[in-house]
Parts: C-alpha cells; structure tokens; sequence
C-alpha cells in the first residue's frame, strides 16, 4: 500500500494556534507512518587494494517520518534480475537493515566475499519490503542494485561523486577515475564540499576552493600531458558514459559513438 504526504499552509496554521491553545503535543508524522527508501537506483563498492576474505558494504537509505527511541528493523529481501550473478550464502549475506535509535537515516549491510581474478564483479538487486516496522513503502525507492569489484568504479560515496560530477565534468570511465586517483590522490573518492559531506562521518569535507584547486590541477596535468603526446592523449576506457544528472545510475547514462579523450569531457576552469 503506497501512502502519500502532503501539507496544507491553513491545517499548519491551524495546529499552531490549537497547539498554543492547548499546549498538547500535535505530531507531524505518527510513528506508524514512517517508511524508508534508498538514496540512489543502483550503488557501486570498489574492493581494490583490500586483503579480507570478506569485506562489509554500508548502503544508506533516506527517512520519512520521526526519530524513534528503539531500532527499527527494516524488510529486505534479494529479488531477480539479469544483472544478478552474486548468490546469497555464498557471495554475500544480509548482516543488517535497520534505522538506530535517535537517527533519521538508516543503513543496510552486506558481507561479501572477497572476488575473484576469473570473477571480478559480482552483483545482486535488493528490494525493501513492508514488514512490522516499516508498514508503507516510497515509490520507485525501495529497489537498488548493488554491485562489488576489484575494479575502479564510480564512487559508492554519494557526496564524492557529486562533487566529480560538478567539478571535473558529467561524466564516468574507470581509466578516467584511475587517472583521477594517480594525480590527486584516495582522498579524492571520500571527500565532498556539500553540506551533507560536511555533516556525513564517512566523508571528508572540503571547500569550494580546495575543489577548484584539485579541477585546475587536473585539468592542466592531462592538457599538459596531451600536448606533448598529442598521438597518445588519455582516454577514457570503454565503459564511459555521461549523465544528464549525478543521480543518474551507472548503465544509464549516454555512450557516445566514439571514445573520447579526457581532455574533452573534464571542466577547464
């Protein structure tokens, strides 16, 4: 069953003036309202440079309704798809789903095991169910794809990506980030420059200059590089795309008939 919110600017007047009449407490949300969605269609985990056997992916996912003073366990189930090629209680397992007391965010997390040379990108769909806590769902919210490589991929850090996008340009290959990482270094892949950065324990938060610096840097080492090897410029891999809207899902975004050159697609000022 779907439920939709929605506000009107006279009922808010009216529970102000009920609740300075009465002084009683008029929620805006009831508890039983509540319902939880992924922040994006699909994410992405990079396991490169890691040496456990098994390794712990955190999915985040965005809160309608109050805090509550206990956890709230959340439905999840693995559903079909022609992407998956990972097996529950073999390549992963669904260690957690809940929303922490006292927080308006929540978290799924997944064990995965370690892939492999012959295997090197696994991936299963997840689907949030209705279930005792969570009894409403958020439309075209509750299913996220979630995959995990060795490879380079594009940044599972919401913030970090956010600000490639707006900084270096629209667009994504693994030769792009890998060369992206060799000029700028790791930190790159968890810092972010918006206020959810700053306020996200997982992200570094960095300021608008500090993200100019690190474009200007960029984009003068490769135009740099492209001029004295204008028969060897960088390129992007093959896997590149460009998107319309930094939310927009890997696999979703544009392919261009050719391969482009770095230089061509990353922001000059």
């Amino acid at each position: 069953m779907r439920k939709t919110f929605s506000y009107n600017i006279a009922a808010a007047l009216l529970a102000i003036i009920c609740l300075s009449c009465t002084q009683e407490d008029i929620p805006v949300y009831d508890l039983a309202d509540s319902a939880v969605k992924f922040q994006h269609k699909s994410e992405q985990f990079s396991l490169r440079g890691e040496t456990e056997s098994r390794i712990s992916l955190k999915i985040k996912l965005d809160l309608f309704g109050p805090v509550c003073d206990h956890d709230r366990q959340i439905k999840v189930e693995v559903v079909d798809s022609s992407y998956n090629n990972a097996v529950q209680g073999s390549d992963f397992e669904i260690v957690e789903a809940v929303v922490p007391a006292g927080e308006l965010s929540g978290r799924i997390v997944i064990d995965v095991k370690m892939v492999t040379i012959d295997n090197p990108t696994k991936v299963t769909t997840l689907a949030i169910r209705t279930g005792a806590d969570f009894q409403h769902l958020v439309s075209e919210a509750n299913v996220c794809r979630v995959t995990w490589s060795d490879e380079y991929m594009r940044p599972s850090n919401a913030w970090a990506w956010q600000s490639w996008y707006y900084f270096f340009g629209p667009c994504y290959s693994k030769a792009y980030h890998k060369l992206l990482v060799e000029v700028l270094g790791e930190e790159i892949e968890h810092s972010g420059y918006s206020n959810g950065a700053k306020n996200d324990p997982d992200t570094d938060y960095r300021v608008l200059t500090w993200w100019y610096a690190q474009a200007g840097q960029f984009y003068e080492f490769v135009k740099a590089h492209d001029a004295a090897h204008p028969d060897d410029p960088y390129m992007h891999s093959d896997d590149f795309e460009t998107y319309t809207n930094y939310q927009t899902p890997v696999g979703q975004g544009v392919k261009p008939d050719r391969i482009p050159t770095i230089l061509s697609t990353i922001n000059s000022n």
